[in-house]
């Protein structure tokens, strides 16, 4: 990667890194909860306990991006083709 805008556009490298089966469980398990999630919200949406609705979209929509995310994390070190162990430990 040379750090440059382009680097986003390099649909064959993307291709390869988004169709690994990590990549792909991190994204169904995400919609696994965002589709759920909305769907409660809505039934509490719908009745006298609505109030509770933007707690449970919010914290599904939370939840998903946070899966999201580690989607690209699990394929960054692939990415970069470094190996190393620093790319994947948490800086904390």
């Amino acid at each position: 990667m040379s750090g440059k805008v382009g680097d986003a556009f390099a649909f064959g490298r993307m291709g390869a890194l988004v169709t690994t089966r990590a990549y792909a469980v991190r994204w169904a398990v995400a919609l696994g909860v965002l589709v759920p999630g909305g769907a409660v919200a809505g039934v509490l949406g719908a009745t006298g306990i609505g109030v509770v609705a933007p707690f449970v979209t919010f914290y599904a929509t939370v939840s998903a991006y946070y899966l999201y995310g580690g989607a690209v994390g699990v394929i960054a070190p692939t990415a970069e083709g470094s190996g190393s162990d620093s790319a994947v430990r948490p800086a904390a």
